[in-house]
């Protein structure tokens, strides 16, 4: 039972929230907050090379607003790089509230992987998806994190889609990215 003070909630509280079909965020929650520093893990900076393509990822904590409530989320630049060192794709250093930065939702229903919105600057022809991460402390020893990339299946006009659809990370494949 809550009370009706304001009241803040962790990120692992709120995941119950997001995940349930039947209730939205109780009315007196002013905050997320990861209380627990759930998120911390995932910070910093992560490499990957892979198929003559480096890539990077950078991770921070970011206070984001969720129907008026602050709530921690993590936000995901990338660079990546070809063999000659060639930028390919860079949302470095754009602002936190680029469209092309991607940005965090909710832990999933084990509390360990995270979810993620990506959206490319070709979204009316499909160039946006769901990524998913997480770091299995247990085999990958804390240093590793596992990326994947669910491009999302929707054309919104195809009349100006003339060209390739392409992603900056490979699809439907699971990434292995390595905290520096």
């Amino acid at each position: 039972m809550y009370n009706c003070k304001a009241q803040i909630i962790s990120i692992e509280e709120a995941n119950t929230y997001f995940l349930s079909e039947d209730q939205g965020i109780p009315d007196q929650v002013t905050a997320i907050k990861d209380t627990n520093n759930k998120l911390d893990e995932f910070l910093g900076l992560w490499t990957l090379d892979y198929n003559s393509k480096h890539y990077e990822l950078t991770i921070t904590k970011f206070e984001s607003t969720l129907v008026d409530i602050p709530h921690d989320i993590l936000l995901v630049r990338h660079k990546v790089t070809d063999e000659n060192n060639l930028i390919l794709d860079d949302t470095t250093s754009l602002p936190n509230d680029s469209a092309s930065i991607m940005d965090g939702r909710f832990f999933l229903n084990d509390n360990e992987t995270y979810l993620l919105s990506y959206t490319g600057p070709n979204t009316k022809c499909g160039q946006f998806g769901d990524v998913i991460i997480y770091i299995d402390n247990a085999s990958l020893n804390g240093n590793q994190m596992i990326f994947h990339l669910d491009p999302g299946l929707d054309i919104i006009n195809s009349n100006n889609c003339t060209e390739p659809l392409t992603f900056p990370f490979p699809k439907d494949t699971f990434l292995t990215f390595t905290k520096q």
